[in-house]
C-alpha cells in the first residue's frame, strides 16, 4: 500500500472527527441529563440494584457475555457478505472486526459516526465507500425489518398475556408498530426508489445548484444513484437477501434479546417465549423514540415492561443497565482494542512505505 492510500484511509478518520464534535456534546449532554434523572429515579433503590448485579453466577456471567460476542458474530457475517463481493481476500474475522471497529464508534459518538465508521474500516479492506455506505444503508432497513418480524412473531405468540399485562399501552404498541413499518418503508424508498431521487436531485439543484456548493451537490447525486444501483444489485440476490435477514434475526434473537432472559428467574419455555417477547416489544419501540442512540428511552422502556412483568423495580431496572452494558459497552470496549490495532497497523504501513 502506498503512503498515498494510506493517507487516504486515515482522511476519513481525521474529516469525521472534525465534523461532529459539536453534535457530540450536545449528545453526551443529553445523556448526562438522562444519567442524572435516571439516578434520581433509582436512588432509593440503588443497594438493591447493585445486589441484583452482583449476585449475578459465573454461568450467568459467561452466558451474558456469549449474548453479546454471537450478535457481533452475525453482525459480522453481514459485513463478510459485502466485502466478498468486492476483496475475495476478505474474510469472516474481518467482517466481525468490522463490526467491533462500529461498535466502540456507536458509542463514542452515541450513533453519529457507527455508518461512517464501517465504510472507513471496509475501506481499509479494498471495499469502495461509495457500495458499502449502500449496503450499510440496505442492511440498516433489513434490520429495522428483522426487529419488527421478530416482534410481530413473538406479539401474535403472546398477545393474550401481553394485552392482560400491557392492555393500558396496547394503543402506543401498535402506533410503535406502524412507525416501524414507516421507517423501513422510508429506508427501503430511499436506497431504491429513482423517483425520490430525481426529486432530491430536483431540490439540490434548486438549492446548491447555482451556489459555491455545486460541487457537493454533484457529490450527493453520485452518492446516490451508487446507492440505488448497489441496492438494487442486492434485492436481486435472493439468496443474499435472505441470509442478511436471518443473520439480523439470529444476531437479535440468540444474541442481544437473551440478555433478560438470563437476568431474570424463567419457569418453561412458556416464560422464556414472553420474557423474549417483551423484550423484543421494548426493543422495537425504543428504536422509534427519537433520542441519541436510544439512550433513556431503552432504559425507560425496559424498566416499565420488566416491572410489571417480574413487580420488582429493583430487578426490573438491573436488567435495563445490564442490558446496556452488555449491548453498548462491551462492544465498545471490545471495540477500542480492535480500533488501536487498526491504528497501529495503519501507522507500521505508512512507516513501511516510506523507507
Amino acid at each position: 500500500m502506498s503512503e498515498e492510500n494510506t493517507n487516504n484511509q486515515e482522511q476519513p478518520e481525521k474529516n469525521k472527527d472534525k465534523k461532529i464534535p459539536v453534535i457530540n456534546i450536545l449528545k453526551w449532554l443529553f445523556v448526562l441529563i438522562i444519567v442524572i434523572i435516571i439516578t434520581m429515579v433509582i436512588r432509593k433503590s440503588g443497594v438493591n440494584i447493585l445486589n441484583e448485579i452482583r449476585d449475578l453466577s459465573g454461568l450467568s456471567i459467561v452466558l451474558l457475555v456469549a449474548s453479546s460476542v454471537i450478535y457481533n458474530i452475525y453482525d459480522g457475517i453481514g459485513y463478510y457478505l459485502i466485502g466478498q463481493r468486492y476483496n475475495p481476500k476478505f474474510t469472516v474475522w474481518d467482517g466481525i472486526k468490522t463490526s467491533y471497529y462500529s461498535g466502540f464508534f456507536r458509542l463514542a459518538t452515541l450513533g453519529s459516526a457507527t455508518a461512517i465508521s464501517g465504510v472507513y474500516y471496509l475501506s481499509t479492506k479494498k471495499v469502495p465507500p461509495a457500495r458499502s455506505t449502500s449496503f450499510i444503508s440496505l442492511n440498516y432497513m433489513l434490520q429495522k425489518i428483522a426487529v419488527l418480524m421478530i416482534f410481530l412473531v413473538l406479539f401474535v405468540v403472546n398477545y393474550q398475556q401481553i394485552n392482560q399485562d400491557f392492555n393500558k399501552y396496547i394503543k402506543y404498541i401498535f402506533l410503535g408498530i406502524v412507525v416501524t413499518i414507516l421507517i423501513a418503508t422510508g429506508f427501503l424508498m430511499i436506497c431504491t426508489w429513482k423517483t425520490m431521487h430525481r426529486f432530491l436531485f430536483f431540490i439540490a439543484d434548486k438549492l446548491l445548484g447555482k451556489t459555491r456548493y455545486k460541487s457537493k451537490a454533484d457529490k450527493i447525486k453520485e452518492q446516490l444513484t451508487i446507492l440505488r444501483e448497489e441496492s438494487l444489485s442486492i434485492l436481486k440476490d435472493k439468496k443474499m437477501i435472505t441470509f442478511m435477514v436471518l443473520c439480523n434475526i439470529f444476531k437479535f434473537f440468540f444474541g442481544w434479546y437473551l440478555i433478560p432472559y438470563v437476568m431474570t428467574k424463567t419457569t418453561g419455555l412458556h416464560d422464556f417465549i414472553y420474557k423474549m417477547g417483551v423484550t423484543s416489544m421494548a426493543s422495537a419501540l425504543a428504536g422509534v423514540i427519537p433520542s441519541p442512540g436510544s439512550a433513556g428511552s431503552l432504559e425507560a422502556l425496559f424498566y416499565a415492561m420488566y416491572q410489571v412483568i417480574t413487580d420488582d423495580k429493583a430487578l426490573s431496572m438491573a436488567v435495563s443497565l445490564v442490558y446496556r452494558g452488555f449491548t453498548y459497552f462491551l462492544p465498545f470496549i471490545i471495540g477500542a482494542f480492535v480500533v488501536a490495532g487498526h491504528r497501529i497497523k495503519i501507522k507500521r504501513e505508512k512507516k513501511n512505505n516510506r523507507c
